[in-house]
């Protein structure tokens, strides 16, 4: 019998921004049920980022085991099934106040690294390319092209900031410029720009799942251009949203760099 009387059976779905929405979540499920963890039952998710929601899932101190593509059996003895599933977003069960994502001292230094000696520092997640199979045919639907980008690089820097780019291997970008500093990650390191991103002085991107690193934090101007998907913009915010801004359409760079206290 793989569950017990002191665990809920949690069954999710979605790409790794709602797995990240749905560990915020948990303890806040946790509470109400009056247990201590849960076991995850993973389901339907694309085989790119699959082992990266499973590595997320498993370093959450909340979580006991994490299955893959098979239902809980509902003899199995937990206190509660609960279905979180896409069409049944978790919204009673509010996001933790101040969650902080987990990582570990490779990532520390790697972000340490990054940063030093670095004024201002704003990251800033232009693309999100790898996280479904339709996911590049909605690079330019998601998000500005890439000279608009580099306008916002040269105008932050212009304003007192340093525009550092994050994104994985698919989302490689040679700017050709030095106005910003590049901090690509690959599948294996991806949790190394989750301290940069809470050692910034803000962060600039689309709506995918690194600006829920900064939202959640609850301290770090966010600044999301949700362009696309609006109706899933509930699931993904926090109740504290002081210093979130979000734009449904390309704002202007002066509007923008309004939403990064550092920069006024």
């Amino acid at each position: 019998m793989r569950g017990d009387k002191n665990k809920i059976a949690l069954i999710i779905s979605g790409g790794l921004g709602d797995s990240v929405t749905y560990v915020a979540r948990l303890q806040s499920l946790l509470n109400k049920e009056n247990v201590d963890k849960a076991d995850v039952y993973l389901l339907n998710t694309y085989i790119g980022v699959t082992y990266m929601i499973v590595e997320l899932l498993e370093r959450s101190p909340i979580i006991d085991k994490v299955y893959i593509n098979r239902l809980p059996a509902y003899g199995e003895g937990y206190k509660k099934f609960v279905d979180w599933r896409e069409d049944d977003s978790p919204l009673p069960y509010p996001i933790q106040k101040d969650y902080k994502f987990p990582y570990d001292n490779k990532d520390i230094k790697w972000s340490l690294d990054i940063l030093e000696g670095v004024h201002n520092p704003i990251v800033i997640y232009p693309y999100t390319l790898g996280g479904s199979s339709w996911s590049k045919d909605e690079k330019y639907v998601r998000s500005p092209k890439e000279d608009w980008w580099k306008l916002l690089f040269k105008d932050i820097k212009k304003f007192g900031g340093s525009p550092i780019v994050i994104g994985g291997e698919e989302e490689f970008i040679d700017w050709g410029t030095d106005d910003v500093i590049s901090a690509y990650t690959d599948r294996d390191t991806f949790f190394h720009c989750i301290p940069l991103i809470l050692n910034s002085k803000g962060y600039i991107g689309i709506a995918s799942w690194p600006f829920m690193v900064a939202h959640y934090a609850g301290n770090i101007d966010t600044c999301v251009l949700w362009l696309y998907n609006f109706m899933w913009k509930d699931r993904h915010l926090a109740e504290n949203q002081d210093k979130l801004n979000l734009f449904f359409e390309v704002p202007s760079n002066e509007s923008i760099i309004n939403t990064m206290g550092v920069l006024k």
